[in-house]
């Protein structure tokens, strides 16, 4: 697996997220009736709420997956705060950005190597949470 570098602003991006003050909160019926409702809608059997800080990514809130966070170097969303539209991983086990990792060996187990990741952004700090103007 190819580990997601840092951010260009990562400094930044940090201080926001931090600002927010949501990291290692408890779970909030409003985060998992939002991640219950994408996973329904999306017919997928994970949906996940991220927030990727220095070293981790972890789920505010999580349908389908029983992990609270995983570390940031074999993490989806670590590559995907690098983009500033969808970011959309059509075949995890085929793509080389994560190929070799775990979680893709087994997503291919459970047959879900196609993995959807729909990723909204704050217009504070691109790169993660929110809607990008």
């Amino acid at each position: 697996m190819k580990t997601p570098p840092p951010v260009q602003d990562e400094k930044r991006r940090l201080e926001v997220l931090w600002q927010y003050e949501v990291l290692d909160t408890p779970p909030e019926e409003a985060f998992d009736d939002f991640t219950a409702l994408a996973a329904q809608i999306c017919a997928a059997p994970i949906a996940l709420i991220s927030l990727v800080d220095e070293k981790r990514q972890w789920f505010k809130s999580k349908t389908g997956l029983t992990a609270s966070e995983t570390a940031r170097d074999i993490s989806f969303c670590g590559h995907g705060i690098h983009q500033s539209g969808l970011f959309i991983v059509s075949d995890a086990v085929r793509d080389e950005r994560f190929a070799d990792n775990l979680c893709s060996k087994l997503f291919q187990a459970e047959e879900m190597g196609k993995w959807n990741n729909f990723r909204f952004t704050l217009p504070v700090a691109r790169g993660w949470g929110g809607v990008e103007k």
